[in-house]
């Protein structure tokens, strides 16, 4: 070879079976910038390699879990755009998946929600917390105002330079209803206590 290059290549092992090994070749000149001789340095990478097919590994399993998942599942870069949305999360916002990635959760957050749960994507990708949960409003596509609550966390994968946040998020707009139901009987019930506490007091 007239240049240095490197190859892996598989080989097989007496001991251990089929290896993974790198050869690193590289030409051997003179003073006369002649080639005289190649040199040849052998490197076995196979545990290397197996890592390698771990995480790959992992990484389809977790693309799988995301596309499965019966919550809304999405995963956004360090730009805040989503790089990944499950049909749950496209069915909570209303969204397709091809408008959904690319764009920011500002597209379906209610922007009186929008202030506070941007500090804490913040604070996430600036390495502050490593995750962080919060409830808010979705404007679903249709207009429609949905409550969720969201868990995020913040992952790193090989296939992606960079740190990832992975959101999980469930409708609770039913618990939502139900609490505020609860506080305006209490809110009621209150003010009817005054006011026959009131009305005894004047008779008495």
């Amino acid at each position: 070879s007239l240049t240095a290059a490197t190859q892996p290549v598989l080989a097989r092992s007496s001991e251990r079976g089929i290896i993974h090994i790198e050869i690193n070749s590289a030409p051997l000149r003179n003073a006369k910038g002649e080639i005289v001789a190649g040199i040849e340095a052998v490197r076995d990478i196979t545990e290397h390699k197996r890592a390698e097919e771990a995480l790959r590994a992992s990484e389809i399993e977790l693309q799988r879990f995301v596309a499965e998942a019966p919550v809304g599942l999405g995963i956004l870069d360090e730009n805040w755009r989503a790089i990944s949305a499950n049909k749950a999360l496209c069915e909570l916002t209303g969204y397709e998946e091809h408008e959904i990635v690319g764009s920011t959760y500002a597209l379906y957050t209610h922007p009186d929600d929008l202030a506070a749960n941007i500090l804490l994507t913040d604070e996430l990708f600036r390495g502050v917390r490593s995750e962080y949960t919060c409830e808010k409003r979705y404007i679903r596509k249709s207009g429609d105002i949905i409550w969720v609550s969201v868990k995020a966390t913040r992952i790193e994968l090989s296939s992606h330079a960079g740190p990832l946040l992975l959101a999980a998020v469930q409708d609770i707009t039913e618990r939502k209803l139900a609490m505020e139901e609860r506080e305006h009987l209490s809110r009621d019930l209150h003010d009817n206590t005054l006011q026959a506490l009131y009305a005894v007091g004047m008779q008495l």
